[in-house]
């Protein structure tokens, strides 16, 4: 219930903030149009501060272990209860269905996604997810929320993601040679 209540705070944020872009956007309405769009910078410090009280709210619902980290099964148990409610969310806006598992999915698929997705978290591979690790994923799953409501494909940023990858391994390879 916590989580829910947190998952619903943030995409209320972020609604705000998107309908206040369009609203600024489209020269205001009434009373609006003073409305100041927060900069890029302000937005990734709300998206941050938001991500940091969804994190410790997850860390004190789902660190069963109380070793202040997520393990896999810890984590998984977190991403099934953020992916309801997103679902409840994306029966509203349909674009957020691409932040979901596919509807039809068996138990073997989920588990090799959440690993996937564990493993991508997991910035220091240490097999557990620290509160930090916690704060970037939901700064990501914010993100990815965002920029889906402001009608933006996602899937792009995966590929610069992978593109950044592959130039600094370029860089790397070079460096050595």
């Amino acid at each position: 219930m916590k989580t829910q209540k947190s998952i619903a705070i943030v995409l209320v944020s972020l609604l705000t903030v998107v309908g206040g872009a369009l609203i600024a956007q489209q020269g205001g309405m009434g009373g609006m149009q003073g409305f100041q769009m927060p900069s890029e910078e302000e937005m990734k410090e709300m998206m941050k501060a938001e991500a940091e009280a969804a994190a410790k709210q997850s860390m004190e619902e789902y660190d069963e272990d109380e070793d202040d980290s997520l393990s896999l099964d810890e984590f998984t148990k977190m991403v099934d209860a953020g992916e309801a409610e997103m679902g409840q969310a994306a029966e509203m806006m349909p674009a957020l269905k691409k932040l979901l598992g596919p509807e039809e999915e068996t138990d073997e698929e989920k588990a090799e996604r959440m690993k996937k997705m564990f493993e991508g978290a997991d910035g220091d591979d240490d097999d557990s997810m620290s509160m930090e690790e916690i704060v970037d994923f939901q700064v990501e799953i914010m993100d990815k929320t965002m920029k889906l409501m402001m009608g933006q494909d996602i899937d792009d940023d995966e590929d610069e993601s992978d593109d950044e990858e592959s130039d600094e391994e370029e860089e790397d390879e070079e460096e050595e040679g």
